[in-house]
């Protein structure tokens, strides 16, 4: 085996000869460690971003809403009568008075309330002027009053819900004075004001 140099192969062409070994390259645990936790550290970040994003946009969409209203006083009132068409007997005028007449007032109102009755004319229109002070009215239990033309007071209240209050009358008249004839008298006015 002469002119085997050391080192060399049989049947190989003399020079230089490097045996390589099969090998495997092992990672490196610390890095690949922190390259993990880096990862990790990533995704948790980017999941809790998202979440908050998510929340976020959730509160963008929401809508709060509510109602506004403005009531003003309400003061309100109906009557039960409108005209009333009397013919006295003979024993009305005899005795100087015409029955009674009730009309019903009904109130409604959410603040305090008065209510005032007056006429429009001093007289009547008929055969002579029969004056406005013939009309007589009572309220509440009141002795009965001759009606004016200047507004007198009622009945006064609070808040009220179709609260009913009565008033009556009675027509003075007179045998001597108050000849055969229609009378007509207009007009009876309720007010319903402020106190």
């Amino acid at each position: 085996m002469s002119g085997m140099g050391k080192g060399s192969l049989a049947g190989s062409t003399p020079g230089c000869v490097i045996m390589i070994k099969n090998s495997y390259i092992m990672p490196d645990m610390r890095h690949a460690g922190r390259k993990y936790t880096l990862v990790l550290t990533q995704v948790i970040l980017t999941t809790a971003f998202l979440l908050v994003f998510t929340e976020a946009a959730h509160a963008d969409v929401v809508h709060e809403s509510g109602f506004s209203i403005t009531i003003s006083e309400v003061r309100s009132l109906t009557l039960d009568s409108d005209n009333v068409n009397l013919t006295p007997d003979a024993t009305s005028v005899l005795r100087g008075w015409m029955e009674e007449q009730t009309w019903e007032v009904n109130v409604w109102a959410n603040v305090d309330w008065v209510l005032r009755i007056r006429g429009t004319s001093s007289t009547w229109e008929g055969p002579w002027p029969k004056p406005v002070g013939d009309i007589y009215c009572a309220y509440a239990g009141s002795e009965y009053m001759p009606l004016d033309t200047a507004p007198v007071e009622i009945y006064r209240g609070g808040p009220a819900d179709h609260e009913s209050y009565p008033i009556n009358f009675r027509i003075a008249l007179d045998p001597l004075l108050d000849i055969p004839g229609e009378y007509y008298y207009s007009y009876i006015v309720l007010e319903l004001e402020s106190p």
